[in-house]
């Protein structure tokens, strides 16, 4: 039985990934082209899995209405496309973008091994989980699967919960005990903003160390949690305390999103120059110095680009205040029959004898704003008919103009791409109707490019001689089984 709690929901992944992976960056498959694939985890229906999919999953959970099933990308997200990326079978989320990663660079995540230890990160929205913020029942000793579903239940939607029911079965506690923590974060991030330190055994206690990676976690519109799993073999666990310890680990910010942004992307580097994944293989293999490359160029968002009389950043400003005043509709037309109770939601609760926790309501307040509550609750009631009439009317036009901007943006920047490449006598295509610039050079060319605001390079097809024959190269591909 579900305990009564507050359910908090994101409608897009932000962090990195508004700025990384729109129109421009690295993608060399149509999607639409083969949709036929059945393959786990290939995303964009190519028939292999590689860091392109990893890709187009985080930009369909970032931009679902340009990169999701429906949306206005050419490389968006299909049905097939979808089923595919859900590498576990609990809906298409980060994990799954990770997984495909994880698996590609020959990361084996196990909880198997002595102390074996893995701490998992899970957007807190109504698709994938409740949550009940109750420190009391966020740490636990496990020792059979009976006390792991009572400790998912509260916590986690049912396909959650019989995920971790499968991975860790009787057989499984046979030989191991479990310590959980779900951690609670904040959204402004789509990765784990915890980390799992030391963990330090004697005969009275267990001291984990949770890494803190963020002192300061600000006011953000949603949580999210990170679901740590700490694995004990039975021989070593007499009965001690468990300490969970949060320990602040300062890091590089701006390193860190550098190298957040290559990781989604699938970037490597070939002498200071970003290449995507496929490239960088493709270089790798060469032996040929006249082995001539397509490739394709992307390039960095300038937020000081102005289109119309306006920058891109303040089209992407108006954007947000756009969607957040759409996330704002959304989430009241949740929790508007709560929220109408106003301060009573924390003292005696509401009708049904439910009590939200009086920094839970602050956060719920200040995050609509007092105007906005007012339009939407008047004397004690909750105008849900007027909020529904909103959403259906909401005008979605900020997204459309930032859309047009950045690739008018892109435009100009091909366009002053290929002047660039005829004074260094570099050969290439360039089709304007479909604004697509294809350069064709060898490794020493590329390493000399000389582009502006250039992000990496993708290969647009096999490499070809000099003399126009195809290379024989093993395609850098790599097939992944998903279970």
């Amino acid at each position: 039985m579900k305990n009564k709690r507050f359910i908090a929901m994101l409608t897009a992944v932000t962090c990195c990934m508004g700025a990384a992976c729109i129109p421009g960056a690295a993608m060399a498959n149509d999607v639409s082209a083969t949709a036929a694939s059945t393959v786990k985890g290939d995303a964009n229906c190519d028939g292999t899995v590689n860091m392109a999919d990893a890709v187009l999953i985080m930009q369909a959970l970032a931009s679902p209405n340009r990169f999701g099933e429906n949306g206005t990308e050419q490389l968006h997200l299909t049905a097939q496309g979808r089923a595919n990326a859900d590498t576990d079978g609990d809906g298409l989320t980060v994990g799954d973008a990770q997984a495909i990663q994880k698996k590609l660079l020959g990361i084996k995540e196990t909880v198997d091994a002595k102390y074996g230890k893995e701490l998992v990160w899970y957007p807190a929205s109504d698709d994938y989980r409740n949550v009940t913020w109750n420190a009391e029942i966020l740490k636990a000793v496990v020792t059979n699967t009976a006390e792991l579903k009572a400790y998912l239940e509260p916590l986690y939607y049912e396909h959650i919960v019989s995920k971790y029911l499968s991975k860790y079965d009787e057989s499984y506690f046979g030989e191991n005990i479990l310590l959980l923590n779900t951690i609670p974060q904040g959204a402004g991030s789509d990765r784990p903003l915890y980390g799992i330190g030391d963990i330090t055994f004697s005969d009275s206690t267990i001291d984990i160390c949770i890494e803190d990676y963020v002192r300061k976690h600000g006011e953000d519109d949603m949580f999210s949690v990170c679901f740590a799993q700490i694995a004990v073999p039975k021989s070593e666990y007499k009965g001690q305390t468990v300490n969970w310890n949060k320990k602040y680990v300062p890091f590089d910010e701006e390193k860190l999103r550098q190298e957040l942004q290559s990781q989604v992307a699938g970037l490597s580097s070939v002498d200071g120059v970003a290449v995507t994944y496929e490239l960088y293989e493709l270089l790798k293999n060469n032996t040929d110095p006249n082995t001539v490359f397509s490739v394709v160029p992307g390039f960095k968002l300038d937020y000081d680009y102005e289109y119309k009389g306006m920058t891109i950043q303040k089209y992407a400003d108006e954007r947000d205040e756009n969607s957040h005043l759409f996330d704002k509709l959304i989430q009241l037309d949740k929790e508007g029959e709560k929220l109408k109770y106003g301060e009573a939601l924390y003292t005696t609760g509401d009708g049904n004898g439910e009590i939200w926790a009086k920094s839970l309501y602050e956060e719920r307040v200040a995050f609509y704003g007092g105007d906005f509550l007012a339009k939407y609750i008047v004397d004690g009631k909750f105008l849900r008919k007027k909020v529904e009439e909103d959403i259906a009317k909401f005008d979605y036009a900020p997204q459309e103009n930032l859309s047009e901007a950045i690739k008018a943006y892109y435009h100009d920047m091909k366009q002053i791409s290929v002047q660039k490449l005829k004074e260094q006598n570099i050969s290439y295509e360039y089709d304007e109707a479909a604004d697509e610039l294809v350069i064709n050079v060898t490794e020493a060319e590329l390493k000399a490019l000389s582009l502006d605001n250039i992000s990496s390079y993708d290969t647009k097809t096999s490499p070809v001689t000099t003399d126009g024959e195809p290379v024989a190269t093993q395609p850098a591909v790599v097939v992944i089984e998903c279970h």
